[in-house]
């Protein structure tokens, strides 16, 4: 299964370096149908084709966005404290750049579910 984790910040001061350091939580919208045997998800619908034959209109953000707000389970990443390092004066000879760098934390969480008749029976 495929998470998405988007991070959207700003800062006054020209910034050389952003650390965060955040955990990755898995969201459901509705409980998850079984029916035995072993289940992959979205592997019919991916976010991107890897086959090479998508279009412009296909890989634009905004419909990857909204490809992925669509499904039963999303992922946040929510990051409390970003760390931005100022960026040094600009020399002649240097040419400036930005390092991302992300610390993304995956705890255990549950998945909720509805249990098929021969669960029940076992467990009732």
């Amino acid at each position: 299964m495929e998470g998405l984790a988007v991070y959207q910040g700003s800062t006054s001061r020209p910034a050389s370096r952003l650390f965060v350091d955040g955990t990755l939580d898995l969201n459901q919208r509705s409980l998850l149908w079984t029916n035995g045997g072993f289940l992959t998800f979205y592997e019919d619908e991916p976010l991107l084709d890897t086959n090479g034959y998508s279009s412009y209109d296909e890989v634009t953000p905004q419909k990857i966005l909204d490809l992925y707000n669509q499904r039963n389970f999303t992922t946040r990443f929510d990051v409390p404290y970003p760390a931005w390092t100022v960026q040094p004066p600009v020399t002649i000879d240097t040419t400036p750049h930005f390092v991302l760098e992300m610390l993304v934390r995956n705890i255990h969480q549950s998945v909720e579910y509805v249990p098929n008749l021969a669960e029940m029976l076992k467990f009732a």
